[in-house]
C-alpha cells in the first residue's frame, strides 16, 4: 500500500559523517503509518527507502524465522534506514510513544 505523506521532504546534511539530517521526515511517513492503521492487517511492515534495492520474496522466508522478534535488525552495527522491518507489536510500541508527542520531542 502507498501513501502521499504530507511533509517537505528537504533537508540539510550534516553531522560526523555529512549525512542527510532527515529523522523528522521519517516521523512523518511513521506517523501517517499509524494514523491510516493499515499495518494492524499484517504481521510485519516494511518501510523502503525510494533509492533502496528491495526483493520482498527474499524477505518473507526469513519473517518466517523471526516470528516474535519484534524487528529484524539490518546490520551488525544497530538498525540503519533504507529498509526497516517490524513486526505489527513494535509499530504499536511506535504508536504509544507517538501518541505522547506527535513532534518527537
Amino acid at each position: 500500500v502507498s501513501r502521499v505523506v504530507d511533509s517537505n521532504l528537504h533537508c540539510d546534511y550534516g553531522g560526523d559523517s555529512n549525512s542527510a539530517l532527515n529523522a523528522w521526515i521519517f516521523m512523518a511517513v511513521w506517523r501517517q503509518v499509524i494514523i491510516d492503521g493499515d499495518y494492524l492487517n499484517f504481521p510485519w511492515t516494511v518501510k523502503v527507502d525510494p533509492d533502496a534495492v528491495f526483493f520482498p520474496n527474499r524477505l518473507r522466508p526469513l519473517l518466517r524465522e523471526h516470528q516474535g522478534s519484534g524487528y529484524i535488525n539490518n546490520c551488525k552495527y544497530g538498525m540503519h534506514g533504507p529498509i526497516e522491518v517490524l513486526e505489527r507489536r513494535a509499530v504499536d510500541a511506535l504508536a504509544e510513544d507517538y501518541s505522547k508527542s506527535w513532534d518527537g520531542k
